[in-house]
C-alpha cells in the first residue's frame, strides 16, 4: 500500500529527465532511454500496489454494512469509488499541459498518500469478525484501535463473545 505514492513520486521525478516539448507534450527524441523504462516500471508497480492495497478497500467496505442496507450502501460505495474516475479522466491531459507530467504525477502521488493515511487511521480491520462484532466496532467511532485490540485479544484466545455492553470492553 505504501508503494503507490512512492512509485508515483519516482515517476514524477524521472519525468523531468524525459526530453519532451512542453507545448505539445510530445517526445523530442525517439530513443527509449532509462527514464522511460523507470517511468514504465514505476507505473506497473503503482498498479500492482493499488491492486494489493487501496484497490480492495471499496470492495471490502460493504462488509461493514448491516444486511438491511447493504445493497444501497454498496451502490453508494461504488459510486464514490468510480465517480472520481470521471474527474481524473477529464482533467488528466489538461493537468499534464498545465503543470507538466512531473507536477501531475506529483499531485496524484499526494492524493494517494492522503488516501493511504485515511485508510490507515480510519479503516478498521474486520477479518474474521461477524456482522454483530463489526457493528460493535463502529460504536467506538471509526473503531480502528478497538478493532486492533479485538484482533490482538482474539489471537491470544481471550475473545469469547462480542463485547461486554456494560463496560464496552472486549472480553
Amino acid at each position: 500500500m505504501w508503494g503507490m505514492p512512492i512509485f508515483l513520486l519516482v515517476a514524477a521525478g524521472v519525468f523531468t529527465k524525459i526530453p519532451i516539448d512542453w507545448q505539445t507534450l510530445e517526445l523530442t527524441d525517439d530513443r527509449v532511454g532509462w527514464p522511460a523504462i523507470v517511468v514504465l516500471v514505476s507505473m506497473i508497480l503503482f498498479v500492482a500496489s493499488y491492486a494489493a492495497g487501496l484497490g480492495c478497500v471499496p470492495w471490502q467496505a460493504n462488509e461493514f454494512l448491516p444486511m438491511e442496507v447493504r445493497a444501497m450502501g454498496t451502490m453508494m460505495i461504488n459510486m464514490c469509488n468510480w465517480g472520481p474516475n470521471i474527474i481524473v479522466s477529464s482533467t488528466f491531459l489538461s493537468m499534464m499541459r498545465g503543470i507538466s507530467p512531473s507536477g501531475t504525477f506529483g499531485f496524484y502521488a499526494a492524493l494517494s498518500f492522503i488516501g493511504l493515511l485515511f485508510v490507515f487511521f480510519c479503516y478498521p480491520e474486520a477479518a474474521g469478525m461477524t456482522l454483530e462484532e463489526i457493528r460493535v466496532i463502529f460504536e467506538h467511532g471509526f473503531g480502528v484501535s478497538y478493532a486492533e485490540e479485538w484482533c490482538r485479544q482474539r489471537k491470544l484466545g481471550n475473545v469469547t463473545h462480542v463485547a461486554n455492553e456494560a463496560t464496552q470492553e472486549v472480553v
